[in-house]
């Protein structure tokens, strides 16, 4: 493995949905990440969690590819 393909994190849109989810396509603000992507394990918030991941991923090597809508 070389690369890991992550779908968005983002939080989801809401607006037009059908059913309670939303799309995971059409984020609601694109500068936070998914709250319930959360470890409440750790007492870290969910960016330093997402950069620890990255980190930890691009010291073996790993690339970290993060889908983004458009």
């Amino acid at each position: 493995v070389n690369v890991i393909h992550i779908l968005p994190i983002t939080q989801a849109g809401r607006v037009k949905r059908l059913g309670n989810a939303g799309s995971i396509y059409a984020m609601s603000d694109p500068g936070t990440l998914h709250n319930e992507l959360d470890d409440k394990r750790t007492r870290a918030d969910v960016e330093a969690e997402a950069r620890y991941f990255v980190q930890k991923a691009h010291e073996k090597g790993i690339k970290v590819m993060i889908d983004l809508p458009s």
